[in-house]
């Protein structure tokens, strides 16, 4: 269904503008009723602790007066970054040191100080020798809201797979999207995540960009973008 509408939007719009950049993704973004949470292909679950609530959708996802910008009330920045992941290498890595760097178990997805996926992950609790359950340099402890002043984000990832590099390895990872109130947001996390985060070591970010998406047509007669060309 997607697809299809991208299908209908390039073929209208194909006199008047040029398509810049595609990645065809694959997979589903999100988690719905009855369905569990979608895997990336390093095989662990992504988007466990996404937002879920209108409440938290309007504290971090929709743009308000705080833009001093009236034409996106009611819109969202998109953020999008190809990310390629070192396959080969990280499946040469044992399960366990995986684990530690997402901080979480590879099968059931539940933080290393839990048993399930969803509970809540304990940054302070320790292992059987004394040593943090969670790793400080673990992925989930550097993105988690808890650690990061409360800042989240929406996140809408995508895996893709470009066939074969020119040495034979695997073209292949995460299409990354984030929907957020402000770029700051992303940009706060990612500085975080791109100084400590040990998952650093087998991915390689190719690509990025940040777009202002303004609010849907509030009635017809209406045009997307009206208010921006007003």
């Amino acid at each position: 269904m997607a697809y299809h509408a991208v299908r209908n939007l390039a073929r209208m719009a194909r006199t008047q503008v040029k398509t810049r950049w595609t990645v065809l993704g694959f997979g589903r973004a999100s988690a719905g009723a009855n369905q569990q949470t979608p895997r990336n292909l390093m095989g662990f679950k992504d988007g466990t602790r996404n937002i879920t609530t209108d409440e938290d959708r309007a504290a971090h996802v929709w743009a308000g007066a705080e833009t001093g910008q009236s034409w996106m009330n009611g819109g969202t920045y998109l953020v999008a970054r190809k990310i390629h992941m070192l396959i080969e290498t990280w499946d040469s890595d044992a399960i366990g040191d995986q684990q530690s760097i997402f901080g979480r178990t590879k099968n059931e997805g539940a933080p290393l100080s839990g048993k399930a996926e969803h509970d809540v992950p304990d940054f302070a609790a320790t292992g059987s020798e004394g040593k943090p359950a969670i790793e400080a340099d673990s992925h989930i402890a550097l993105a988690a809201h808890e650690n990061n002043a409360g800042t989240k984000i929406l996140r809408r990832g995508y895996n893709f797979t470009d066939g074969l590099d020119s040495v034979g390895r695997l073209d292949a990872g995460l299409m990354f999207l984030s929907f957020q109130k402000d770029p700051a947001q992303f940009v706060a996390l990612q500085r975080k995540l791109g100084s400590s985060d040990r998952l650093n070591e087998y991915i390689r970010h190719v690509g990025s960009a940040v777009f202002a998406v303004p609010a849907g047509l509030p009635a017809a007669g209406h045009y997307y973008g009206q208010e921006f060309f007003a």
